[in-house]
């Protein structure tokens, strides 16, 4: 790809689109290996910084791995580990848990425990819809959980 810009013509071999946490990681991943350089690794995301349709866009900034696709958790999970163990990042990250509520008719929090028992990274534990509320002190009291069958 060669367009011009005011400093004269830009190349680049590599093109992410999307700048959430997949195409970030593959950026910075492709970055750091011997056979790619960084010159030639262009993102692009629809939206300025920081995008607002991304996930890690939200008031809780939650990192989970809870995918239906081993891919998905497997790389979410190593994004996990740097997050937790590198120096850079480590005293931003904390560990909180989240809970996943399963609507009726959905098999979705099957296939995602699955998943991560397949690759050895369950650590989810079943959460009962009755009395919610009174778990984790509350926190989630008065939560309507019409529509949903159950939880982890």
């Amino acid at each position: 790809m060669a367009t011009s810009t005011s400093s004269g013509p830009f190349h680049s071999s590599i093109l992410i689109v999307g700048a959430g946490i997949l195409g970030t990681s593959t950026a910075y991943h492709l970055a750091h290996s011997p056979s790619h350089d960084p010159a030639d690794i262009t993102v692009l995301d629809r939206s300025p910084s920081p995008p607002n349709p991304a996930a890690s866009n939200d008031i809780n900034k939650i990192i989970r791995a809870d995918y239906s696709s081993r891919f998905y958790a497997e790389l979410a999970y190593e994004a996990i580990d740097a997050w937790a163990s590198w120096p850079e990042l480590k005293p931003y990250y904390h560990r909180t848990g989240w809970v996943m509520l399963d609507k009726e008719g959905s098999d979705l929090a099957e296939r995602i425990r699955a998943v991560l028992r397949e690759i050895g990274r369950d650590r989810t534990e079943d959460v009962a819809l009755r009395g919610i509320g009174k778990r984790w002190g509350g926190v989630l009291e008065g939560t309507d959980v019409k529509g949903f069958r159950d939880g982890y």
